[in-house]
C-alpha cells in the first residue's frame, strides 16, 4: 500500500484494549496528556493510530458499530 494513513480505535478500557493490540500486534503505546479524553498514541511500525476511551455508550448489538476511524 503506498501513502500513510490513520486510525483511531475506542475502547471502554484502554489499559485492556493496549494489553490485546500490544500482544497481538506487538504495537506499541504512548499515553497522551492534557486532552479533554483518554488519548494513547499507537505505533505500528508503519501507520499511525490513537487509542481513545469511548466517548458515549456503545449502540446497542442491532445497530452496528460506531467506535472505529480510518
Amino acid at each position: 500500500m503506498n501513502g500513510h494513513f490513520y486510525f483511531e480505535i475506542q475502547a471502554n478500557d484502554t489499559q485492556r484494549a493496549a494489553g490485546l493490540y500490544k500482544g497481538v500486534f506487538g504495537w506499541k503505546f504512548e499515553q497522551v496528556y492534557g486532552l479533554p479524553v483518554e488519548y494513547w498514541r499507537i505505533d505500528t511500525g508503519g501507520s499511525r493510530g490513537g487509542l481513545l476511551k469511548r466517548p458515549a455508550q456503545p449502540q446497542p448489538p442491532q445497530c452496528g458499530t460506531n467506535a472505529f476511524v480510518v
